[in-house]
Formats: structure tokens, sequence, C-alpha cells
């Protein structure tokens, strides 16, 4: 069986980790797979690529019309290229950790508290970056036919990020809660195995809660 040559070819250091339930990744000790996790998980990895994609065709509107000074003042800014690129950077690792395929079931129905904690923070300060500098350019009275169609690309944009903040949440309000007795079971069925082990004999593990 694949979890007895698992734990057979572990060294000393790793057979001391044996009580240890996330070293078993094949391991599941929770009550339920809500599949709204894995599915919310996607679908924020979607609103990341999407909020990307208006926002990259909201800024060649911007280019567009940057022979207004108003507008060419905003990209010459550094400090706002660079808040972008940061931009672009959270938005590629949102959407390559919750879109990549994940083998480990610990991982694929479970999601931390740091993805709606910190996307909420960076989302939040970026939002309100943006509000800040559309109410900055509405003051400026620019009349150009880009301007409108900047504005609805900035608009699908920010939803899609408020999106992003919604889904994780409700993906981390639809964790499944740890079930002890099934961890008990296991850590029952490790001892069983080391001891079996240690006196020479095969054991086979009861693979409940592996699946």
């Amino acid at each position: 069986m694949e979890i007895n040559n698992f734990y057979n070819r572990q060294n000393n250091h790793q057979e001391k980790k044996s009580s240890n339930i996330l070293f078993f990744q094949n391991f599941y000790p929770y009550h339920s797979k809500p599949r709204i996790v894995p599915i919310a998980k996607k679908a924020a990895g979607f609103f990341a690529i999407a909020s990307s994609i208006f926002f990259v065709f909201a800024n060649i509107m911007g280019y567009l019309v940057v022979n207004s000074p108003v507008i060419s003042k905003i990209y010459i800014d550094t400090f706002w290229t660079g808040v972008m690129l940061l931009y672009f950077l959270v938005m590629f690792l949102i959407a390559y950790q919750t879109i990549k395929k994940q083998h480990q079931k610990q991982k694929k129905y479970i999601i931390s508290y740091w993805y709606p904690l910190l996307s909420s923070l960076y989302i939040g300060f970026w939002i309100w970056r943006t509000i800040d500098v559309w109410t900055w350019l509405i003051k400026q009275n620019i009349v150009h036919s880009f301007f409108g169609v900047w504005k609805v690309l900035i608009i699908i944009h920010i939803v899609c990020l408020i999106l992003i903040v919604v889904v994780f949440i409700v993906a981390f309000l639809s964790n499944p809660k740890i079930d002890y007795d099934r961890i008990r079971k296991f850590q029952q069925e490790m001892i069983n195995l080391q001891k079996a082990k240690s006196e020479g004999k095969e054991y086979i593990v009861n693979i409940e809660g592996l699946d």
C-alpha cells in the first residue's frame, strides 16, 4: 500500500513527526469537502485575470489621451507606476495560487484566512487610490471621446476586485471543521504501524480518511 511504502521510506527524523497529521499529505482531517471552496478559489482567480485585463485596456485608453498634460501626469508619476507593477504581481499570484490544480485535498477544500485578510487590505488600498485618481480627473473637466470608455473600464475593474474579496470571504466561511475523531483514529494507525515496524511485522494501514 502506498501509505505504508511512503512511511517506511522515511528516516528517523521524519518518523518523529508521525503524530503530525499534516506530514501525511493525503490525509484529510476534516468533516466534509465543501465544493464551494475550490469553486470560489477559481472564481477569485478568474476575477483577478479579468480585473487585470480591464485595467490594461483602461491604461490603453489613458495613453490615448496622453496628449493631455492632466492625464500624462498620472503615468509619469513614479509612485503610481510602482503601485501598478505591484498590482499586476498581486493579481498574478492570486490567479496562480487559486487556479492551479491542487493535488492535496488538505489544500483543495481549505482556504487560509490570509487570502481574505491580505486581499481585503491590498485591494482596499488599490480601490482607494483608483477612486482618488478618478475624483481628481473628474475635477479636471477633461473632454475626450476615450475618457468615457476609460471610466467604464475602471468601474468594471473595481467591481472585479471587490468580487475577489467577496469570494475569498465566502470560501473562508465555508471552510470545513476539523474531525478530531478521525485524527485520533489516524494517529492510532500510525502508532500501530510504527509498533509493527519495530517488531519486523507487516501492518496494513486503515486508509479511512485518506481518500
